[in-house]
């Protein structure tokens, strides 16, 4: 007879679902999430931004600059960043709508004729000091066109992304799965005890003997002992 292993596809589809759930949240650098890495000119750039932007909210936007040839970080690299609000946002006459996170002042590049925001990004406004930053904040919610001019010894180059930026009540469609990860390890943790327990009962069944084994076992003790008394004795 063996122990049924029926159960252990349970715990396993519940381990399976709480990986599947890690794997899925947004994995993110000291700057956020990579928007973009490319090459150009002698330069590999990368820009990082949140996971998902909000509008209204501080928006940190950091750049790495790099030599393209041996990778090391060029942090002597002057760094700006050019914020076109989307397409379909409608831009009135003194409407803010990217400033500084420390400041709702209209910044004096912004006219309503030409909604384009540039800001110098520095280390000391970055969190990862390896990066240059600055944070914003994008009250227009859409696809903003993102522009990072690096220049460096006489080098000059730009390299553009699409900043997507949502509504601040769209914060629950990805804090969800943070939300969903305590009641599902207790989930786990109350399957995986109930298992164990369900195991020791059908292992305390298969050892115990039946009726019909103690008899059986009954007949053959007194059988044995009968054979073993002398001849005559009663």
């Amino acid at each position: 007879m063996t122990i049924p292993r029926t159960a252990h596809p349970a715990c396993l589809s519940v381990a399976v679902a709480l990986f599947t759930l890690l794997c899925r949240l947004p994995s993110e650098a000291d700057g956020g999430v990579v928007r973009i890495r490319e090459a150009q000119g002698p330069f590999l750039v990368t820009i990082f931004t949140p996971a998902e932007p909000l509008a209204g909210t501080p928006t940190e936007v950091a750049v790495m600059v790099q030599q393209l040839e041996t990778g090391q970080v060029l942090t002597d690299a002057a760094v700006d960043l050019s914020f076109a609000p989307p397409a379909s946002a409608a831009v009135q006459p003194g409407e803010v709508l990217c400033a500084p996170s420390s400041s709702a002042a209209l910044p004096a590049s912004v006219s309503a004729g030409q909604p384009i925001t540039r800001f110098p990004a520095s280390h000391a406004q970055a969190s990862n000091k390896l990066l240059s930053g600055t944070s914003v904040r994008l009250r227009a919610v859409g696809d903003w066109h993102l522009v990072a001019t690096v220049r460096h010894k006489g080098e000059e180059t730009n390299v553009a992304c699409v900043l997507p930026v949502h509504a601040a009540s769209s914060r629950l469609a990805w804090l969800w799965p943070y939300l969903a990860l305590p009641p599902l390890a207790i989930a786990l943790f109350a399957v995986n005890q109930w298992l164990r327990m369900r195991m020791a009962r059908e292992r305390l069944a298969f050892s115990k003997p039946s009726a019909d084994q103690l008899a059986g076992a009954a007949v053959a003790l007194a059988t044995g002992q009968m054979e073993l008394l002398p001849k005559g004795t009663k």
